[in-house]
């Protein structure tokens, strides 16, 4: 009876843990970071032994990982010391019964924050060897050191609010395909953090067994000249995709993303009108405006001149490797396009099941005819050289639709 008694307030404890990591997650979805963080340290004092208690102050400590590609919320923890709480949060947790891969990855990427790449380099390791055993356990039961991690095959470089997460979440349901243990890993930004480090994010296999591949998705790739030439050195035959969408509505997601996230609190009307004012201008003059403009502004029309990104990596990379895949038409029809991107990364194709959009965007009221009639007008000569570079028009919205 003890024994039965003991069992029944075990899962009690634990159904009220998850309520109160939920409402955790509630006060941050709505905005209320402070209160969210301010609770979960609350319910890791109330649940010590829980490592979801300690993982959910580090998430809030770090902003749900938004540290992990926001260069200057990372600098501001290591400076103001948040990112040795956030490490101690996650080491509490790589201690307990119920730690998973997320506390290793973690405190891998805290170290990383710290410069302290090789500790990291390790953890981050441990953190893919468990999510390997997680994700396919038959393939990793005797796993050993001597096993090698895969090279990505494949490299998803953009663009932000294109659809990229959907074509990600596709392409790693294929029998063939290991995933890396974190969908997006700036390396190429960052390349003193070592070819170790960026490798240890992906599955281990032995050296004769060349069934599967591997790969990953990152959008800070696609507008990044010097991230072009490093991943054509580092990794020269690698097949890249990039998903594209209307500049337009793309310029729009990403703005209304960058609103939920916390980081922008302009109107929609002014964002878009301070970008307009340095880029809507002859292309000698905004090539001088350039610097200004990325020291203050959040790239959300720049991301949107596809066709100069293009052809910047086509100075890099045979056309070959590279592939178009256009956003509106993987929504429509999700399936002949990911046939395409399997053949383009060397695979049969396979029938996937479900083709959901993974992160539908969400708009609120604000006035936007005036603004989409602008950016149309701007995006208009850009797309042009877009549809010439690939060959075909496409019914992208010419800025007067709400």
């Amino acid at each position: 009876m003890t024994a039965r008694l003991s069992g029944v307030q075990t899962a009690a404890a634990a159904d009220e843990l998850d309520r109160e990591i939920e409402e955790v997650e509630r006060l941050f979805s709505v905005g209320d970071r402070a209160a969210a963080l301010v609770e979960a340290r609350r319910v890791a004092a109330r649940f010590p032994m829980r490592a979801q208690s300690h993982r959910a102050v580090s998430n809030m400590l770090t902003h749900k990982n938004l540290y992990l590609y926001e260069t200057s919320l990372r600098e501001q923890m290591v400076s103001d010391g948040t990112i040795h709480e956030a490490l101690a949060s996650s080491r509490m947790a790589m201690r307990l019964a119920d730690r998973n891969f997320e506390d290793f990855l973690q405190a891998g990427y805290c170290l990383t924050a710290l410069g302290r790449y090789k500790e990291a380099t390790g953890l981050i390791r441990t953190a893919s060897d468990m999510s390997s055993l997680e994700t396919k356990p038959g393939l990793f039961t005797m796993m050993d050191g001597s096993w090698k991690p895969l090279i990505p095959r494949f490299l998803i470089i953009g663009v932000m609010k294109g659809g990229t997460t959907s074509l990600h979440r596709y392409i790693s349901k294929h029998a063939q395909v290991l995933p890396a243990v974190l969908k997006e890993m700036d390396y190429f930004g960052f390349p003193e953090r070592g070819l170790d480090w960026y490798l240890a994010h992906f599955p281990r296999r032995p050296e004769w067994e060349n069934r599967f591949i591997t790969g990953e998705a990152f959008v800070g790739n696609f507008a990044s000249p010097e991230r072009a030439r490093l991943i054509a050195e580092q990794l020269p035959g690698v097949k890249l995709i990039a998903v594209l969408r209307d500049p337009t509505m793309r310029a729009l997601s990403h703005y209304y993303h960058e609103r939920k996230m916390g980081i922008e609190s302009r109107s929609l009307k002014d964002a878009m009108n301070d970008e307009l004012d340095y880029l809507d201008c002859p292309p000698d003059e905004m090539e001088r405006k350039l610097p200004q403009y990325f020291a203050t502004q959040r790239s959300y029309l720049y991301l949107g001149l596809y066709a100069r990104h293009v052809e910047l990596w086509l100075q890099e990379i045979p056309a070959r490797n590279l592939m178009i895949v256009i956003s509106e038409e993987l929504n429509a029809a999700p399936e002949r396009e990911v046939r395409r991107v399997l053949k383009h990364i060397g695979l049969r194709y396979q029938s996937l099941g479900d083709y959901a959009n993974v992160f539908p965007g969400v708009y609120d009221d604000q006035p936007k005819r005036d603004v989409m009639e602008r950016l149309g007008r701007f995006f208009a000569e850009p797309n042009e050289r877009l549809f010439d570079l690939i060959g075909r028009r496409l019914a992208w919205r010419n800025g007067t639709e709400a």
